[in-house]
């Protein structure tokens, strides 16, 4: 194969991958509006997983070729890994901070694995808050413990040099860390065929706002004051796959009594030994219980609640996948 052709397959590849991307939002972020009926949510929530399945398997393909291309060895993605969920919850991040409760879990462990949660206090002028980042490198080997280390220092860079700035734009921060961490991977040899799908927020409890963004994560779910449950919709391609594309995040409304849950892969595609997937709607259902018991229960709660549930589910079976979870909840400024 001539290096045009690898080119352009290269490019047929990452434009499916957008193109699947697009899809997903398209058909969540529909299944998400009011008056519609049970047949009707259902028949675009299935759509909407068909895409995500299609994505994933781009995916698989976009990396297998970078690898095959390059002379590298095809990773065994399809071997999964195996531990058991503990009965007690160890959090790696279990924290009340003013106006903020952060907790989080990682299993079975962040240093040697694809999954990693990191946090960083911002006091940089205008730039005010708690920066929390849930990510997931494509793979299970040892080579994504070093991406995790490459991740972590372009992040703890970053972070240190930020620039107090009189009228910051909406969500710049983690805009500006998405593409900083996109550009540096897409630079060197080393990060090819390396991609990942992550999370990252920002809490400003002195203004009420949450800015975030996503690349190929489930979209994470908010409770509001209220009771409702929402989807924060929004995922876009992951990074590492274009070095070309600009990320963008959110700003939306964080208020007192809200909380936020947000999750890898690991914890919705796991299987039981029926061969039946965990799934979403399965958490929602927790959530919604947890919640409605509890409003002000700390996060670690909901995060107990869904694993106790997963492993009923589980019984005697194992996950097959890392999992991760980040929950947060506004509190009042004291």
């Amino acid at each position: 194969m001539d290096k045009q052709d690898a080119e352009l397959i290269k490019k047929i590849l990452r434009e499916s991958i957008r193109l699947e991307t697009n899809s997903f939002e398209y058909y969540h972020h529909y299944s998400q509006q009011d008056g519609l009926t049970p047949l009707v949510q259902s028949l675009l929530r299935r759509l909407a997983e068909e895409e995500r399945a299609h994505r994933f398997a781009f995916v698989q393909e976009y990396r297998a070729f970078l690898n095959s291309s390059a002379g590298k060895k095809s990773e065994k993605d399809a071997e999964h890994m195996n531990f058991t969920l503990p009965k007690t919850v160890e959090f790696c991040l279990n924290k009340t901070l003013p106006g903020v409760e952060v907790a989080a879990v990682s299993f079975p462990g962040r240093f040697f694995g694809g999954d990693n949660i990191m946090h960083y206090t911002i006091n940089k002028g205008v730039y005010q808050g708690e920066l929390v980042l849930l990510y997931d490198v494509m793979g299970h080997d040892f080579h994504t413990t070093a991406v995790n280390s490459f991740v972590s220092e372009i992040t703890g860079r970053y972070v240190e040099g930020i620039v107090p700035a009189p009228r910051p734009l909406a969500g710049s921060v983690v805009s500006g860390l998405f593409n900083r961490i996109n550009k540096e991977m897409n630079a060197g040899n080393e990060m090819e065929a390396v991609f990942l799908t992550a999370l990252f927020f920002l809490i400003n409890p002195a203004s009420n706002t949450l800015s975030f963004a996503n690349s190929g994560h489930d979209h994470p779910l908010i409770f509001c004051a209220d009771g409702k449950l929402r989807s924060l919709s929004g995922s876009q391609l992951l990074i590492g796959i274009d070095s070309d594309i600009e990320f963008t995040a959110r700003d939306i409304d964080f208020n007192p009594g809200e909380s936020v849950f947000a999750y890898s892969d690991g914890l919705v595609e796991t299987k039981n030994a029926r061969g039946e997937m965990y799934g979403r709607d399965r958490v929602i259902d927790i959530l919604r219980k947890v919640f409605s018991d509890n409003p002000k229960a700390h996060p670690s709660y909901f995060i107990e609640q869904s694993l106790r549930g997963l492993g009923r589910f589980l019984g005697t079976h194992k996950p097959q996948d890392e999992i991760s979870i980040v929950a947060l909840r506004r509190r009042d400024v004291k």
